[in-house]
Parts: structure tokens; sequence; C-alpha cells
């Protein structure tokens, strides 16, 4: 029996068109899911089906014997209807399905669940499905492991998708990157065929002069012409706006007066014996008229003139480019970090129980604080009783109850104020800040600064507190309370 289409099949196709996944190459990280699901499940065959308008599409697959199918017939287009684990426990006894070609002919079902592939607005995308050719039954913890390793996928298409966007907006950057290059090659190359005219005592050497003058002031890039010792001859208007200074106090100044951390040695080799026209770019923290510092990239020339070596500067502000390659290099160290966690726990808890669960705790503790760079770290667990808690896991200090249920009193930060908070809690400055205080027992250890939040039950009920501490004062970032 055919699936009704679902009430929103135009949002879905759009949603799952966003992703641009279909008819794509095979994935690890996909092919890794439907294998776990397979060992984990114990069933001979499992895929990551994606429902299109008129067919299914394997993104990855294990034991199935075509990668597509008419949507007609398929099963994944009931499981995307279902609010929960989608199961046919028999194939041959259910009336939906007796005569589906699946059945009688091909990969010969018995047996199939599928947990729909949601996206955080509820699209139901396809499902990760799970088959075998004899019947069984599919109880609780089976289902409940199906929809995480569901849930897997889907932020495995999510990640895809964010680093697509990532990648797309790195090529741009380099794209740009390389134009303003090129632009640079074409104005040293015109700049010093002008200044090699400048020693004519003639009125073409006039007219030279005053082109290099025009073309110096009306560039867009910050542009210092200085002397082989630092002494600035000439600044343009951006220089000036990018440092904050006048024309008039600039010219008065030494480059290394407005550079951060002073003009190496090997800079002032540069200066002295690049050769003319050859184009070397350094990257040197600048420092504007206010004390704030920024990053900056200069690209430098060398010009030889009547009145003696010249060294062209054109510096441009690189902050947006380096917090680029921060973010990027944050958000692999996060999904590395989420990645490992998310396998680690089908795995551990699964097998080991409450150990795996204190083995899980310990080791997100320890990752958590290393990524985060803090000293210490801890999870609490909550108990029915007020003020009894117990200690599950630590970073970087050890109570002498680990493990043990004590009741600490207002020794802890209190639940209701993180339940209600309904976010993680940074405080930068414990001592300026009172709304969370820090049990007594961190504050013996001299912390600072924290970040802390509240673990939920898959049911949404508060299981305990998450916090990393550190003994300076700490700027969260965005991307850090993300992690946590």
């Amino acid at each position: 029996m055919q699936a009704p289409l679902p009430l929103d099949e135009p949002t879905r196709l759009a949603a799952l068109r966003d992703f641009h996944i279909v008819d794509t190459e095979p994935e690890m990280a996909f092919d890794r899911i439907v294998n776990l699901a397979c060992r984990v499940l114990r069933v001979p065959m499992a895929a990551v089906s994606l429902v299109k308008c008129d067919r299914q599409w394997f993104k990855a697959s294990v034991g199935m014997a075509s990668g597509e199918a008419p949507r007609v017939v398929l099963f994944c287009a009931h499981a995307i209807l279902a609010d929960d684990v989608f199961v046919v426990a028999d194939a041959t006894a259910d009336p939906r399905f007796v005569d589906n070609p699946l059945v009688v002919t091909g990969d010969r079902l018995r047996f199939y669940a599928g947990a729909a592939l949601r996206t955080p607005a509820g699209q139901a995308l396809g499902a990760l499905c799970v088959a075998d050719h004899r019947p069984r039954r599919f109880g609780k913890r089976q289902r409940e492991t199906l929809r995480d390793l569901a849930a897997m996928v889907v932020a495995a298409m999510t990640s895809r998708v964010q680093n697509e966007t990532l990648r797309d907006l790195h090529a741009s950057i380099a794209k740009r990157v390389t134009e303003a290059t090129e632009d640079l090659t074409r104005t040293n190359q015109e700049l010093s065929a002008v200044i090699r005219q400048r020693d004519l005592a003639d009125e073409e050497s006039l007219h030279n002069e005053r082109r290099f003058q025009q073309i110096f002031d009306e560039m867009s890039d910050a542009a210092f012409l200085h002397d082989a010792w630092g002494r600035l001859v000439d600044v343009n208007s951006p220089a000036c706006t990018m440092l904050g200074h006048t024309r008039e106090h600039l010219l008065t100044m030494n480059v290394g007066s407005f550079i951060a951390d002073g003009v190496p040695e090997e800079l002032h080799r540069v200066w002295r014996e690049i050769p003319p026209g050859e184009a070397w770019t350094v990257e040197a923290r600048h420092r504007r008229k206010d004390g704030s510092i920024f990053p900056a990239e200069v690209r430098l020339c060398a010009l030889e003139t009547s009145e003696g070596r010249r060294i062209l500067g054109l510096a441009r502000d690189t902050t947006e480019r380096t917090r680029h390659h921060e973010l990027l290099a944050n958000r692999a160290r996060q999904q590395q970090v989420i990645s490992h966690l998310g396998l680690k726990a089908l795995r551990d808890t699964a097998s080991q129980g409450e150990d795996g669960l204190n083995t899980l705790l310990a080791e997100a503790i320890n990752l958590v604080c290393q990524t985060l760079e803090t000293d210490i770290g801890n999870v609490v667990e909550c108990m029915a009783e007020p003020g009894r808690y117990r200690w599950r896991a630590t970073y970087g200090w050890q109570p002498s109850a680990l493990g043990a249920v004590v009741d600490l009193g207002d020794d802890v930060d209190s639940m209701a104020h993180y339940t209600l908070a309904n976010a993680p809690v940074v405080t930068n400055d414990l001592h300026e800040e009172s709304r969370f205080e820090a049990p007594a027992s961190m504050l013996q250890l001299g912390v600072r600064s924290r970040v802390a939040t509240v673990i939920y039950t898959e049911g949404k009920l508060p299981f305990g507190i998450i916090s990393a501490y550190s003994r300076s004062h700490h700027n969260i970032t965005a991307d850090e309370v993300t992690l946590l």
C-alpha cells in the first residue's frame, strides 16, 4: 500500500534540496553510522535513506541490493510520517506490505525499522532504517539506539552543509587575496616605472613625480613610504584612518612607533637589502593612537630614487580574516570532540551501564576543559533531596568523596538557578559577578571564572551540572558556550 504524502511535502522537499546531498559520492561519516547500526542492533541491512518526490536514494547502505527504489514501494515513505520509530515486525503478516516487491522479490524483507531524519524545523528528509530477512522483535532499548543514530546522521548532514559554506567562504577570501596580490604587483610595477623616471631633471620627470603622488594618494590600502631606517617620508589618507593619527603627526614618527611588538632585525635587513621592484609580505601587529592593537598584512617593495632608497609598504587590517581562520579551527576542534563523545556514548553506555556512564562523564569533562583551556572542571549529579549531590567526574583536582553521595548544603551552585537560566551560565569574573556564586570548595582552589550548564536526560529532566573553571579572568566565547 502506497504511503500518503506528508502535509508539509513542498517544504520537506525544499529542505532536502538545501542540504545538497542527494546523488553525491559516498562519505565515511555516513558509512560508519550504517555499519555501527548493523553491529549494535545485530541486523544484516541498514541504510541512510533520503526520500525524494518520486524515489528513494541511499547516501550509505549495508546489505541492500539496490541504491534506490520507486517511492510507491518504500517502507521509508511510511517511516517519515511516523512520530516515533516505525517498525514492521513481519512484512508478510502486514496487509500494507504483504505484496510489496521488496518483500516478495529483491531483498525479500521481513523485518523493518526506521527512524525519521528530522531537521530542527521538523521536516523529515528520510530515515535511518535497519532490516532483516526474518521477523524479529524491536524493543524499547533498540528503538532508543536507532533514534540516537538517526540524530547522528542529521548532525553529520548539518555539519556537511556548514563545512561547504565555510569552504566557499574560504575560497572567496583566497580569491580576494589573490586579486589583491595581483593588484599590488601591477601597482608595484607601475610605481617602479614611475619612480625610475623621477631621476630625470626635466618636465617628464616632474610629470612622473606628480603621477606617482596621485597613485599613492588614491590607493585604497594604507600606504607608507619610508627610508631604509624606518623614518616616514609620506603616508596616504587610509594610513591616517587606520592608525588614528594625522598626516602631520605620522611624518614625525618612525615605523617602529606603531608596530606593537617592535621592528625585528630581520625586517630592518629586508628594508636594506630587498631588490628594487621585488615584493615582500610580512605580518605584524599594529597599534592605533588609542592604544588598541590589530593584526595587519604588509606588502613591501623597495624603490631607488634620487633621494635614496625608499620602502613602499601597503598595509591591510586582517582582523576579519584572522577571525575566519580561528572559526575554521574551532569548528574542526568542536566537531572532533562531539563526534568522539557521540560514538563513545553509544558504545560505553550500551555495553557497560553505570561504569560506562562514569567513564563517559570523565572523558567529557577532560575534553571540555582541555578544549576550553580551563584549569578545573567537574560533573555533579543532583539527588532528590535538596543539598545532596554526587561527585561524578572531575578534572584538575580530586575530591575525597568522588562517587559518593554527600550533603554539601549551600556549597554547590543551586540547580534551580541554572534550570531557570535555560542556557549555559558564563561568569568571566567570579569576584565581580554574584548571581551564580561558585561553591566554597571551588573558591578555595583559587578559581576566577566559570562556565556551567545543566545536563538533561532524554526525558528533559535535569540530571546534574557540568562546570569548567579557570584560575584567571577568562573570556568565554560564543563557540565555547556552544561546545559545552
